[in-house]
């Protein structure tokens, strides 16, 4: 089951071509495990795409409740939590933020951690991680 036959909006995947090049001249392509300094491995790897064109808008990590009134796809958040306690997802789920005009439109990250880390179990407290938030639109 995948989040866009649940009618999830999730970034387009991508597969990108990581240089040795850009590996060695990006800090944040370098792990620290001790005092080891780890570089990334080069070659293809998977990613996603940007979910909006950055000169027609702008993208946000947060909207603070009294903007959440402005987010158009309001009714995805409910099929992200179904989705996501149907499979058991154990890792948090973000929301990004697209402005597109006076209105923002919600894309969800995909989830890593599904059915408990590959422990291919079923939670027996269905809410265990539902972070809820009330907010007054």
């Amino acid at each position: 089951m995948s989040s866009a036959f649940c009618r999830i909006p999730v970034p387009e995947p991508a597969v990108i071509e990581v240089s040795s090049w850009l590996i060695e001249n990006t800090e944040d392509l370098h792990c620290q495990l001790g005092r080891q300094r780890i570089p990334c491995v080069s070659g293809l790897c998977f990613g996603s795409r940007f979910v909006a064109d950055p000169t027609e808008g702008a993208v946000f990590d947060y909207l603070p409740g009294s903007a959440l009134r402005k987010v158009a796809n309001l009714e995805d958040f409910c099929r992200v939590l179904g989705f996501d306690k149907w499979t058991c997802n154990s890792d948090g789920r973000q929301a990004i933020f697209a402005r597109v005009g006076s209105r923002y439109k919600a894309t969800f990250h995909r989830p890593r951690l599904l059915f408990q880390c590959g422990r291919m179990e079923l939670s027996r407290r269905p809410f265990a991680r539902c972070l809820c938030q009330q907010f007054s639109l």
